[in-house]
């Protein structure tokens, strides 16, 4: 999949240099800055994240549960946050040796356990689609470790000694028990597991995307050196990072009009990243539906599309486990409006093996204050077709409840989704504007 440039438009540089050597210097710092910037992104990101939940009682190397599902009155660090299912993520420091997880018998319960690197790539994928839902025991690893590992256990490889584990189970009852059932310990001594924190409601308030974009360029690649320091990178994107003057631990600081370039980065490329995301560049249109690249999760050297991801939606599941399609128009092209009334009908026999959701937010991608009900609408594989209306009052059956006035979004989750969506050629139900 190709982008466009989405960081700053430089096509100009050739003729630049009519202009003085101190503009040449200050634009292409810029340009490098801008490349280097957004293959940093996501790396920042995650440290960020991680400081910001690994606050006691939550610890590393250790399960934090959560035991409620978002509304309009709890704040998450995530954007769009989903109802159908629960929570809880462990983040593992993989340099004293592989932890040992142990997963329970999940009965007939969708569960996913994806494992992020500390570049954002999905490097395990345990779950309902690749294990089934009996007991299993994994042994994730970090890039140094040469050991053995338990007879039958599945083994995963992450490539840094940072990791995060995202783990989600379909909501429904006795949730609390089968989230208490994953167990962490160290693989030395498999009988030590860590406590987990248990929360029954968000504990933070605080904004990483916004904690991240407010960094200065110089404060941001200075983050981003040491980061590397426990991240390794590929050689295509440590060349990038070299030229703007980052290695692990040291970031090279520009003066003069290098200076000036550099300063112009983050929001440069922020702007861009915002742009991709509402003209829905590298995304598949679909009936007004923006279905992401298919590459998520499995980015390889696609650094503009990790970074707009880690920004628009950290922690993105591989597309086999889930698919997130999301609308801000109806049918006709129109942006959605809060004092109108839209439908969706959905088919019967949805193309997905688990269930899947519709959920309505704000612009920003929050769910809306006041009740929980209408919040999202789900539905499983087999059921008949319904028909769904998007109002702000109340209507009989089911019904998604959209602010009094302004924009809004609409994200629809297919859960093990069928080929026919992984090849982009199922046709999403159009938003259609009622009376």
């Amino acid at each position: 999949m190709r982008w466009r440039w989405i960081g700053v438009g430089l096509a100009v540089l050739a003729v630049v240099a009519f202009l003085g050597r101190g503009l040449v210097v200050e634009k292409l710092t810029l340009k490098r800055g801008a490349d280097a910037y957004l293959v940093g992104y996501p790396l920042v990101t995650m440290m960020a994240t991680r400081d910001a939940l690994v606050q006691p009682p939550a610890a590393m190397n250790a399960f934090s549960h959560a035991r409620y599902l978002p509304d309009g009155q709890s704040s998450v660090q995530v954007v769009a946050p989903a109802r159908d299912t629960y929570y809880s993520s462990a983040w593992l420091d993989l340099r004293e040796g592989p932890v040992i997880i142990e997963q329970p018998d999940m009965g007939e319960r969708f569960w996913l356990l994806p494992v992020l690197d500390a570049w954002t790539n999905v490097i395990a994928d345990p779950g309902t689609r690749t294990l089934g839902n009996d007991p299993h025991t994994l042994v994730i690893a970090g890039p140094g470790f040469t050991g053995e590992t338990p007879a039958g256990a599945q083994v995963y490889r992450s490539p840094t000694d940072l990791a995060w584990a995202i783990l989600r189970i379909q909501a429904g009852p006795g949730v609390a028990k089968l989230q208490d059932g994953f167990t962490i310990a160290p693989l030395s001594d498999p009988s030590a597991t860590t406590k987990p924190a248990v929360f029954d409601e968000p504990r933070s308030t605080i904004d990483v995307r916004a904690q991240v974009d407010a960094l200065s360029g110089e404060a941001f690649f200075t983050e981003l050196a040491t980061a590397l320091e426990i991240a390794p990178i590929d050689p295509e994107a440590a060349r990038t990072l070299a030229r703007i003057g980052v290695t692990p631990g040291v970031f090279d600081v520009p003066t003069g009009a290098a200076a000036r370039g550099l300063a112009d980065v983050p929001a440069r490329v922020q702007a861009g990243m915002t742009e991709a995301i509402e003209t829905g560049q590298g995304s598949t249109q679909i009936n007004g539906w923006r279905v992401p690249p298919m590459i998520l999760g499995d980015y390889g050297s696609e650094y503009p599309t990790r970074a707009v991801v880690a920004r628009e939606g950290l922690g993105a599941n591989l597309p086999a486990d889930a698919v997130y399609a999301t609308t801000t128009v109806d049918a006709t092209g129109a942006p959605l409006q809060g004092d109108r009334t839209y439908t969706i009908d959905i088919p019967a026999d949805m193309p997905v093996g688990a269930f899947w959701s519709v959920s309505v937010y704000d612009s920003r991608g929050a769910f809306l204050p006041g009740q929980v009900d209408g919040l999202s609408v789900s539905g499983g594989p087999d059921e008949p077709a319904v028909q769904i209306t998007v109002s702000p009052t109340k209507s009989d059956g089911a019904w998604l409840r959209s602010p009094e006035q302004g924009p809004f979004r609409l994200l629809m989750r297919l859960y093990l989704p069928e080929q026919v969506v992984l090849n982009n050629q199922w046709p999403y139900p159009p938003v259609t504007t009622s009376g």
